[in-house]
């Protein structure tokens, strides 16, 4: 078999067997049941996604903030020249004890409202009546953790 025969069959391999699956298995539109339902949880998905974000927002500025604050107490430390390394090295300790703790408290915090949006969507998009199944409960798992 020369390369042309080879790759003309491939082709259309692909084409009988693959396409099928790209073309969707109900072209028909959905119904006005379906759609009501389809846009009630696309507005708690919006609404869901908003919390999220915002969330998001606020644990990363809060991290940011940390960071540069870390960054300002240990330059001002370490130029202390007339103090004992000892009184430097608790200052050094206290600046990074209070940095753990601001970012340990944003996880928290994300965690939380992470936790609320999911929980509020979940309990909201039942009132959808989505027989369509288009809620994507499923994915609250994906979310960045926090750690």
């Amino acid at each position: 078999m020369n390369r042309s025969t080879y790759l003309l069959l491939c082709t259309l391999v692909i084409f009988v067997f693959v396409s099928p699956v790209f073309a969707g298995t109900n072209s028909a539109p959905p119904t006005k049941e379906q759609a009501a339902a389809i846009a009630c949880v696309a507005e708690n998905v919006k609404t869901r996604e908003g919390v999220l974000a915002n969330g998001m927002d606020q644990y990363t500025k809060t991290i940011f903030d940390a960071y540069k604050e870390r960054q300002a107490s240990l330059t001002v430390s370490y130029g202390h020249t007339a103090i004992s390394t000892q009184v430097m090295k608790t200052e050094v300790n206290v600046i990074w004890s209070t940095f753990r703790n601001k970012v340990r408290n944003a996880a928290k915090e994300w965690k939380k409202v992470k936790q609320d949006a999911w929980k509020t969507y979940k309990t909201n998009v039942k009132t959808c009546v989505d027989k369509s199944n288009m809620s994507d409960v499923s994915n609250a798992a994906s979310e960045i953790s926090g750690s």
